[in-house]
């Protein structure tokens, strides 16, 4: 990624294709901070990338921040829960996390618009760009909904 001295859309694309895509196929480990927040930090040139999950492995919380120079520039909160318990838990996480990692440049928000393996489905509707963007995703296992997520974010 080539990095100016003035910030750019692409630029932040770039990086929040980057580290997302690192994140979900475990090439960036996330610390657990004293509070029990999971932390996800990368730094690139001028740009850096801060995401913090609370929660567990039925619901959680999160919030994303993209800075240049120190400056944020760009925000998304996120969250999501298991709804049926039809599926076992880590099965569900491994099918999302892989789902996560099929991310596009040119919507690195959250996953694919559609991913399917097995009998699991990841769906993703959105309106709206990386200027203000909203969506939710849904996992399905034959045709039932197993998780649902909302998340929204915008430039600042």
């Amino acid at each position: 990624m080539i990095v100016n001295e003035s910030f750019n859309v692409q630029q932040l694309k770039e990086l929040l294709f980057e580290v997302k895509t690192k994140v979900y196929n475990s090439q960036i480990e996330r610390a657990t901070n004293k509070d029990g927040i999971k932390e996800t930090r990368y730094k690139k040139g001028p740009l850096e990338y801060l995401d913090l999950v609370y929660g567990n492995q039925k619901s959680f919380l999160g919030l994303e921040i993209s800075k240049f120079n120190e400056v944020p520039k760009w925000a998304m909160n996120y969250y999501g829960m298991k709804v049926s318990d039809i599926v076992d838990t880590e099965e569900m996480w491994q099918f999302m996390f892989e789902a996560l990692g099929h991310i596009e440049m040119e919507r690195p928000y959250v996953g694919p618009s559609y991913f399917k393996k097995g009998k699991y489905e990841y769906i993703e509707t959105s309106q709206g760009d990386i200027n203000k963007i909203a969506g939710e995703i849904k996992v399905l296992y034959e045709d039932n909904p197993v998780f649902l997520g909302s998340y929204h974010g915008c430039l600042l």
